[in-house]
């Protein structure tokens, strides 16, 4: 029987917490017979010791407590275990790390528990124990506070203080089978002859046992003396018992087991002995079987929830009853009197396993309920598979089956792309595959595909994708038949990494959260998570279910998708391939029209390659359609509804929530592209009467497959934790640009809720994917993050003829370095541009770059003057004299604010001193008002024609002759410790002053230097002292006799008189030494 398809199985592929911290149990006590990791040489051993055992599960945590669960997983063969905590959602914007905790002994199958409780200081904590092959119980208390802090508690120095090792009971007889935590300080110990012990904590880690009254030990000291296992029936372990408990779990003060004889027992807390037994067997629904044990392995039989089902809330205990196919038997629980109440065989649920053949061992299941409706999740194993599956009952008890798909991805081969490329796509790119996968998948490769092969001695800082591309090519030479050698071997390499992929994601333990009604498959390796489907997929997913009438439009769909997908598959793979590249590439940019474009390519690729067989049998099927069109139209309406006025809970989610967003997303898109593809090859291949909705569907279709194919670009481009463009290593899923463009949209106004998620990818996301907001988003983070390339390079392509596309066209060409085509661009559409209004989402979008909103400018002449100084900034100098003109043609005219002149001269005039055209540099300054814009731009000026010998030119400009800021900025020059340049600047401040005719103010600037350096005694100085006294003392000269003085600017000003001046000359030159006084007269 074939069952329909509600949910889909996505696994999660980043991690919730990076870092680990190690912590080491009585490291004195570790023997030899310890696996090391990394000694381990076989690539394979190594690998399986990073899986996770059987005993791994999931630990929610109640109340306020951050993370809301912890994964944990027994790791090294038994010796270590991993605490991983795990929160979909994350308001408190922490950052978490895990918890290894490394053991002496390897665990016992079965004897590991984990239980939240508080500390006596209040602190939220976990206590971890487990009973060893060595028979002794290791305890180990981890802090939450440890997964967030970055001082914590404990550490492998101080393990006394939150471990222990003891040998509270002997078990040289009594053998442990299971261990089991009732509370934080009451452990329970299940023996293999089926008797029970209990472990109560007294103070600290010391724990007292307490044996329960049953005859179980009586039975095993017989069996130590004359031994029962050559009589009994089980051939793993010969020493249980019939009495062996192979399930537990607890109520209130009650703990319910499930024996390997089908017994189910209840023990009583209280007093410690057995209160209820009934035989499984009699409530089988066909009668039991000939077996009269259950399998002696642990297996998941029993299930305890608190329920409100039927509009009751009630207790329920679920057994499963291995008897003939299987089946589930639901009882009632009386909570005052404990009593198991029978409710008939109305609620036993037959299993409905796909095939017979197969053995298919139940793994684990929950109880649930949902909108007032039973609901049973069900995780199924076999040797070589897993599924989950789901039941549902209504009001009337009628149950109904349904399949949990496992996800999958197709990646489509791009007609440019080498297979190289291609399969480093899909391996790297995509976040199906972790860096682990793939470096435990290249030495195991290599042994078996490459062991006749001379290895290649690599560098040690080779990529991962370097080892790998150099690998997979080796030995393959270059010859005809190349191609098809390197497609067989990235093909080999691919499966084996599918096939680590798979190992990863064998499923071990099912849990429902409460928070969020996800259903979470713990595997191997991380985790999986168990979400409805849309409409739309579960149209793709279930075309294998025979639908004989129409019913519904559910039905006409299921079987209207089965025959054109059945249709499309009888095309070669290549054939699609082409038919699909020249789509989303002559369409990126149509030349022609659609229907033209589309004539061609049915020409091209598939009028030769149609079956007149296949063709015949299409037509015959679809002529149980009244109008294949409307059909055709309702399946493209089907692929977004645009509406997010949806109330939905919200909140801001960790990491681990966008990775699941981001993958139910990327699948949804996935199903959406292979029901419009198949929808197209239709409408090429039949001829309809009605051309215009032909035409028109097949424009919505081509731009849905557009929109589809720009999303993939989107998800292949993917960053490292520094958010730099990751080219060497695989990208998780959270790391994409698809996942940034998505919580930088939405923030916290994700759903929380597994029952949300279908509505808002359907009614929010989807849309936002097919609209160029999504485009604008991506580019703009891009440019963000200074990688204009990529946009070049990949999504150029997708732009069209849209205000916002023109102006983030000329910024990529801006930022790539093309400052000419940029200009034309920036040009060409002024004015739609600075006219144009921008919607809310088009403005979040352009948010990322902060430089793109100013261009939105009502004022042509201001988007001139951004543009400008745009290219100013990046020193493009002629660009920005361009923009400058532009707006002197507009300084007149209504597209000009006259309070924009002051910042076009300062543009005009930087523009202009970079070019070192002083004389246009002098005509801006006068409009430069602004007093420190004006002294930037005066000090430029002056340091310019000072760098290039220019300042002899400053006599030339009128305007600045008398301007006190230009004296006091050469002053200032002046004023420094370094004597050649302070020269410099007080020569050049007294030609500028004698331009002017400033005779008194000229001779002033030399006699500064001369008071700076009158302590300097060195020749050179000295000289040059006495060469400038003559140059004042002329200059004093030819003033009015009345007015032969200067003034000498120190600590306090006062005035030298022309024979004061004089006399300071003659003592210093009486000063001189001989040989100084005969080169100054020489």
């Amino acid at each position: 029987m074939v069952l329909a398809t509600t949910h889909k199985r996505t696994t999660v592929t980043s991690d919730s917490a990076t870092d680990v911290l190690e912590l080491d149990v009585a490291r004195h006590l570790w023997g030899p017979s310890r696996p090391d990791v990394g000694s381990t040489v076989d690539p394979e051993e190594r690998f399986k010791l990073t899986l996770a055992a059987n005993d791994s599960g999931i630990l929610e945590l109640h109340g306020d407590a951050y993370p809301s669960k912890v994964v944990y997983r027994v790791l090294d063969s038994g010796y270590s275990v991993l605490l991983s905590p795990v929160a979909l959602v994350n308001n408190v914007g922490v950052s978490t790390r895990s918890i290894k905790v490394n053991l002496p002994d390897r665990i016992r199958s079965n004897c590991l528990t984990l239980v939240q409780f508080t500390t006596e200081e209040g602190d939220q904590a976990i206590i971890i124990d487990c009973l060893t092959e060595t028979d002794v119980l290791i305890t180990a208390i981890v802090k939450l506070s440890d997964f967030i802090s970055s001082t914590p508690f404990a550490s492998s120095a101080n393990h006394k203080e939150w471990s222990s090792v003891s040998q509270p009971y002997g078990f040289d007889i009594r053998k442990p089978h299971m261990l089991y935590a009732f509370s934080a300080d009451y452990l329970l110990v299940l023996l293999k002859d089926g008797g029970v012990v209990a472990l109560q904590r007294t103070h600290g880690f010391a724990t007292e046992p307490l044996v329960y009254n049953d005859s179980s030990y009586l039975e095993s000291l017989g069996q130590f003396w004359k031994p029962w296992s050559k009589k009994n029936n089980f051939m793993v372990d010969h020493e249980l018992s019939a009495k062996t408990v192979i399930d537990i779990i607890h109520f209130k003060d009650y703990i319910i087991t499930v024996t390997l004889n089908r017994h189910l027992r209840i023990w009583s807390m209280k007093t410690q002995s057995l209160v209820l037994e009934k035989n499984l067997a009699d409530f089988a629904p066909d009668g039991p079987d000939s077996k009269s044990f259950f399998d002696e392995s642990h297996t998941k039989i029993l299930n305890i929830a608190t329920l409100e089902i039927f509009r009751e809330e009630s207790t329920y205990l679920t057994t499963y009853l291995p008897f003939g196919k299987g089946s589930f038997k639901i009882f009632s629980i009386n909570t005052e009197s404990f009593d198991i109440n029978d409710l008939g065989s109305r609620y036993t649920f037959d299993c409905s396993l796909p095939t017979e053949s197969a053995i298919w061992l139940l793994a684990d299941f929950k109880l649930a309920s949902h909108e007032n409706k039973l609901q049973l999740w069900v995780l199924w194993k076999s040797n070589t598979s897993s599924f989950v599956q789901t039941l549902e009952v209504d009001g009337d008890l009628n149950p109904t089956w349904t399949d949990v798909l496992d996800s999958s991805v197709e990646i489509t081969k791009r007609i440019y792309e080498t297979w190289s490329e291609y399969y480093i796509k899909q391996l790297f790119k995509t976040g199906l595959f972790t860096n682990q996968i793939i470096e435990i998948a290249l030495p195991i490769f290599e042994q078996h595909f490459l062991k006749d092969l001379e290895k290649e001695e690599l560098l040690e800082d080779v990529s991962l994708c370097e080892r790998t591309i150099k690998s997979v090519s080796r030995g393959i030479t270059f010859n005809p038949k190349y191609d098809s050698s390197l497609e067989v071997q990235w093909s080999r390499f691919y499966m084996l990494c599918l096939e680590l992929k798979r190992q990863c994601e064998e499923p071990l333990k099912l849990h429902l959260d409460e928070k969020s009604n996800y259903a979470v498959i713990l595997n191997r390796q991380r985790f999986s998570i168990v979400r409805p489907i849309s409409p739309v997929e579960y149209i793709d997913c279930n075309k294998q279910l025979k639908v004989e009438s129409f019913g519904t439009d559910r039905d006409a769909y299921l079987k209207f998708m089965n025959i054109i997908t059945e249709f499309k598959n009888s095309f070669s793979g290549d054939v699609l391939q082409k038919v699909y590249n020249e789509v989303v590439g002559t369409f990126s940019h149509p030349t022609q029209a659609t229907e033209t474009i589309l004539s061609n390519i049915y020409a091209n690729h598939l009028r030769d390659q149609i079956n007149p067989v296949n063709l015949n049998k299409l037509v015959d099927q679809l002529t149980g359609f009244e109008n294949i069109l409307s059909l055709v139209e309702g399946a493209v309406k089907l692929q977004s509804s645009d509406d997010e006025s949806n109330q939905l809970t919200k909140s801001r989610l960790s990491a681990l929530g966008v990775d699941v967003f981001a993958i139910a997303t990327w699948e949804s898109i996935n199903v959406r592209r292979n029901i419009s593809f198949a929808i197209l090859i239709l409408l090429l291949v039949l001829d309809f009467d009605d051309k215009n909705l032909l035409n028109v569907l097949s424009k919505k279709i081509v731009k849905l497959l557009i929109s589809f194919d720009l999303f993939d670009m989107v998800w292949e481009i993917g960053f490292n934790k520094e958010g730099q463009i990751e080219v060497d290593e695989a990208v998780l899923t959270g790391n994409t640009l698809f996942t940034e463009v998505l919580t930088r949209r939405y923030s916290a106004q994700f759903p929380v809720s597994s029952f949300q998620i279908v509505p808002f990818i359907n009614n929010a996301v989807i849309p936002f994917i097919l609209k160029p907001e999504f485009l604008y988003s991506a580019v703009t983070i891009l440019i963000s993050k200074n990688l204009s390339c990529l946009v070049y390079e990949r999504l150029l392509r997708f732009f069209d003829s849209t205000v916002v596309f023109n102006l983030l066209k000329a910024f990529v060409f801006f930022k790539i370095g093309q400052p000419v085509k940029a200009s034309k661009y920036f040009a060409n559409h002024a004015d739609e541009i600075s006219k144009h209004q921008l919607t809310p989402d088009e403005a979040q979008a352009l948010s990322f770059v902060e430089d793109l909103k100013m261009f939105f400018d009502p004022k042509v002449g201001k988007y001139y003057l951004n543009v400008a100084i745009l290219f100013l900034n990046n020193l493009n100098f002629d660009q920005a004299q361009y923009f400058l003109t532009l707006l002197a043609e507009k300084r007149n005219g209504t597209g000009f604010d006259k309070k924009y002149l002051e910042h076009e001269s300062y543009v005009l005039f930087t523009c202009a001193i970079e070019k070192l055209d002083f004389v246009v540099a002098n005509d801006a300054l006068p409009y430069i008002k602004d007093p420190k814009m004006r002294e930037e731009a005066l000090t430029k000026f002056l340091y310019k024609m000072c760098k290039h010998q220019q300042i002899n030119r400053l006599k030339e400009f009128t305007s600045l002759r008398e301007d006190p800021q230009v004296d006091s900025l050469i002053l200032k020059r002046a004023q420094t410790d370094d004597v050649s340049k302070s020269l410099w600047f007080y020569q050049v401040l007294y030609a500028h002053r004698l331009s002017y005719g400033n005779f008194r103010g000229a001779s002033e600037a030399l006699y500064s230097f001369i008071v700076r350096n009158k302590h300097n005694d060195t020749d050179s100085v000295q000289l040059t002292m006495a060469e400038l006294y003559c140059a004042i003392i002329n200059l004093v000269s030819t003033l009015a006799t009345n007015e032969q003085w200067i003034i000498k600017h120190e600590n306090e000003d006062h005035v030298v008189t022309l024979q004061e001046l004089k006399q300071e000359r003659k003592l210093l030159l009486h000063g001189f030494k001989k040989e100084l006084r005969l080169k100054y007269d020489s």
